[in-house]
């Protein structure tokens, strides 16, 4: 049996955020503030966790937190979880392996047929 559950793990300013697969809210949280590039200079105590329940379905059998330059993490994370790059270049949107599900780059793309 897998226990491994999503959890999104952000800090007090709602600054950075990382998707964790973990048993625990509290293990998010420390694997969070442990491995994930963003999250790294915040303390234990300065970072929360919330379930992502519509995220367990991609829960390995060990802990895990995404990485968005991964392709397989970054389809996920765009396509299930609404994420998008924070300042996109647009010209290497068409490249990326979640340009069909990125809300910016549709955006970005009515735009241009205007």
């Amino acid at each position: 049996m897998n226990d491994m559950k999503a959890w999104y793990v952000e800090d007090v300013n709602e600054e950075q955020v990382a998707i964790v697969f973990a048993e625990t809210r509290n293990k998010a949280k420390y694997l969070a503030t442990q491995y994930d590039e963003g999250l790294q200079d915040y303390r234990y105590n300065e970072v929360r966790a919330t379930r992502m329940p519509q995220l367990d379905k991609y829960a390995g059998n060990k802990p895990y937190v995404m990485d968005f330059e991964i392709g397989e993490d970054r389809l996920i994370m765009v396509r299930d979880a609404g994420f998008s790059c924070l300042e996109p270049e647009y010209e290497d949107c068409e490249k990326c392996v979640a340009k069909d599900y990125c809300e910016v780059y549709e955006s970005y793309l009515e735009t241009r047929k205007e």
